[in-house]
């Protein structure tokens, strides 16, 4: 039982009623006629049912071969600091509390998975994606009074990656591609007939909605070279080409009072893309000359374009601009012990911006 404020107690605990699976542990060996196909399977849940933070891990394994893992966390946000309600709040003094509040959940799934194809070549897949979903409630001003509206929440992020590694005896190469998603359902409206902050002001607001979701997606490829031609020299090779495409749409529409009196209605509504392409190019070589003493140098090539339109009510916008950096960098480096290195060195950048 709670005794005072439920909302003070939701937002330091957030503890729900019914049953709760404080821990769970599940560990699987097979027996010697199933261990061709797995060596052990994991299982761990802790704070399930009603508790703010639960997690749950499961893996499963066999040694030299695959490995698959997937991990869950889920937190509950909530936070609510109305100290009075709106009627007997003073707007002079600020004294209602604060309107905006908070009560969401946070999910982030993850899975690794990685394949041995060999003694020299593996191949690896990464799933992440997170999630907001939701009330909350926030405020606008809008003809010099104060607004509590709706906000649902809804967003997700996700990332895919799959790379392909190979080794020889003195190079590894690498394959990889990332695919980054985002949604974001942006809606904000009123739930009903307000006179604001203020009941004693002239503006009142029959309805209000504002719809702006938005959304992108880039996908990012790339290749790196590992290479160690002699016992003293190293090099690394990247180079990775990103296009990244955002949407956004934008509808508003308010109707009520000014607070002059008079009849007050706002319509607005746009859409608007943004294309995005950034091409990275490194190189960084060290040659140890003696086993104390070596050489560092590097260079990189960076080039940004975007291009982005934007059209909201009736009137159009247009940008366009390109970065182009290079850099490069020599010094030398000092190994003064196993754990202890000093170095030094020259570092040049030019950027052309357009």
């Amino acid at each position: 039982e709670v005794d005072g404020s439920e909302d003070k107690y939701r937002q330091h605990l957030t503890l729900e009623d019914g049953p709760r699976l404080f821990n769970l542990n599940f560990e699987l060996t097979p027996t010697a006629e199933m261990r061709h196909l797995f060596d052990r399977i994991d299982l761990d849940m802790t704070n399930m049912g009603g508790d703010p933070f639960e997690t749950i891990r499961a893996s499963i394994e066999k040694y030299g071969r695959f490995s698959l893992k997937y991990d869950r966390l889920k937190s509950t946000y909530f936070y609510d600091d109305t100290i009075l309600p709106v009627a007997l709040g003073d707007p002079a003094l600020s004294n209602a509390g604060d309107f905006h509040t908070f009560d969401f959940d946070r999910v982030r799934d993850t899975v690794r998975f990685n394949l041995s194809l060999g003694r020299n070549a593996q191949l690896d897949f990464d799933f992440d994606r997170f999630t907001r979903t939701g009330h909350s409630t926030t405020t606008f001003d809008i003809e010099r009074d104060e607004f509590e509206f709706d906000k649902p929440i809804d967003e997700t992020m996700s990332e895919y990656r799959l790379a392909l590694q190979y080794a020889w005896p003195r190079v590894t190469l690498i394959f990889e591609g990332r695919l980054r998603e985002y949604e974001n359902a942006v809606e904000i409206f009123l739930p009903g007939l307000s006179q604001g902050e203020d009941p004693e002001d002239a503006t009142i607001l029959g309805s209000y909605f504002l719809d702006q979701p938005y959304d992108l997606r880039a996908f990012t490829p790339s290749v790196r070279v590992v290479a160690r031609p002699t016992d003293r020299l190293n090099v690394n090779l990247y180079a990775s080409v990103e296009d990244l495409t955002m949407d956004l749409e934008l509808s508003e529409h308010a109707l009520g009072t000014t607070w002059e009196g008079v009849p007050y209605e706002s319509f607005a509504e746009g859409e608007g893309e943004v294309d995005r392409k950034v091409q990275m190019y490194d190189l960084d070589l060290s040659y140890q000359i003696v086993d104390w003493f070596g050489l560092v140098a590097g260079a990189r090539e960076q080039k940004l374009e975007q291009d982005g339109a934007m059209v909201f009510d009736e009137e159009d916008g247009d940008s366009s601009w390109r970065i182009d950096t290079t850099s490069a960098y020599l010094g030398v480096q000092f190994d003064l012990s196993s754990q202890f290195t000093i170095s030094t060195g020259l570092r040049s950048e030019s950027r052309d911006m357009e």
